[in-house]
């Protein structure tokens, strides 16, 4: 027997009910679409995920009107078939009333999405046979290019394009950790997150020590990150927190063009160096941004733009021949190489010259020190010196 329902219009009906000590409205739409109002009371909004479900709900939370995110996402329709918890972090709109909303959806999957202040798992983040112990790792979902590493303050900032509901490409967030010493990780409320038609692509962060944006508010300098929106262009967005929260600076788009992953970076002038203009001379240097770019006349490359204050960027140059995610840094040559070879459980990554050059290299077995072998192809070499450590888990306790 079909539940009472109070009709509302000509497209929905509403049924009212009690939750613990929740007031939550139903509303099934006409597409199966289901809704409910929750006063925020707790830090995360969970959701049972299936790895086998088709990818095709579409999860929408708004606060006071406006859409925070929306992502897609294939959910359980029963407790049994959950496979492991997503979670959205709310604790910010607590007090506040949260609506969400999911199409299609069966009702007795939609009461599976309940608030909490734990996620049902947590307690075996960290065990599970194939996660890495030294290199960072997200708590849940899918996890792929870092983007925006910058330290400040006595601490390591790693931001990564996540996908926090599923495991597959996709809902492209920025996620956040941080570190002190490069091994243990605390990861930190997302920063950037997805929404409807608008999608966080990669990209870069810089200290703005010289305030060149002029959006420095307290005593902490301004991080900015630089990100493609697919929803509009290259964009910018200032913190004064440590890089915890960022406010999207309302200029944005800064570029706008056919590309992606923008690298901003501060260049210091040498002597030989010429200004860009006066401001540039006063400041000692300039913004650049190394951007994957795909130009009409042009082959796909990185493309170089100079800005003095973040907000008004200047096209300089184009470089055929390169893909995506386009780095700049440089590389003192001295005849010397250091070498350093990090085994974590599937993967042996390689850092050269103090981390300046970096080859990740994935295996499908376990790896071990005994595996491991050192030789020189198409010349002489001498090894100066050899060290050995045995490193702690990132998820030690």
């Amino acid at each position: 027997m079909p539940d009472p329902v109070l009709p509302i219009g000509r497209r929905c009906w509403v049924n009212r009910g009690k939750l613990c000590s929740w007031t939550i409205i139903f509303a099934v739409l006409s597409l199966g679409a289901h809704s409910k109002e929750i006063k925020v009371s707790k830090s995360y909004l969970l959701m049972p995920i299936s790895n086998d479900a088709a990818r095709n709900q579409t999860i929408s939370l708004s606060v006071d009107g406006k859409q925070v995110r929306q992502v897609k996402a294939g959910l359980a329709e029963k407790k049994e078939d959950v496979d492991w918890w997503a979670f959205f972090d709310i604790s910010d709109y607590k007090g506040k009333t949260l609506v969400v909303n999911i199409q299609p959806m069966k009702t007795e999957a939609f009461a599976l999405i309940t608030q909490s202040d734990q996620v049902p798992g947590e307690d075996k983040w960290g065990t599970e046979a194939k996660r890495p112990q030294f290199h960072f790792s997200q708590k849940v979902g899918w996890i792929n290019d870092p983007n925006g590493m910058v330290y400040y303050k006595g601490e390591w900032h790693l931001y990564f394009q996540h996908n926090p509901i599923a495991l597959p490409w996709g809902n492209m967030t920025w996620g956040h950790a941080v570190s002190k010493d490069l091994v243990s990780w605390k990861q930190l409320p997302n920063v950037f997150h997805h929404k409807s038609g608008d999608r966080m692509f990669s990209g870069g962060a810089v200290v703005d020590w010289k305030n060149t944006g002029g959006w420095k508010t307290g005593e902490n300098d301004v991080i900015v990150a630089a990100w493609t929106s697919t929803g509009c262009g290259e964009c910018i967005a200032y913190s004064n927190d440590k890089g915890r929260t960022f406010t999207e600076y309302e200029g944005n788009p800064v570029i706008k063009h056919k590309g992606r992953d923008p690298k901003p970076l501060w260049y210091a002038y040498g002597e030989k160096d010429t200004p860009l203009d006066d401001t540039a001379k006063t400041l000692g240097g300039h913004w650049i941004i190394a951007i994957y770019a795909e130009p009409e006349k042009q082959d796909r490359g990185v493309a170089f733009y100079t800005s003095t204050d973040l907000k008004k960027w200047t096209f300089q140059s184009h470089f055929s021949g390169f893909y995506e995610c386009a780095e700049l840094f440089t590389l003192p040559v001295d005849g010397k190489i250091a070498i350093r070879i990090l085994i974590d459980r599937p993967m042996m990554e390689i850092f050269a010259n103090h981390g300046e050059q970096i080859a990740t290299l994935p295996y499908e077995n376990d790896l071990n020190i005994e595996s491991v072998k050192a030789f020189c192809e198409g010349g002489d070499a001498k090894l100066l010196s050899l060290e050995v450590h045995e490193l702690n888990a990132t998820w030690s306790k």
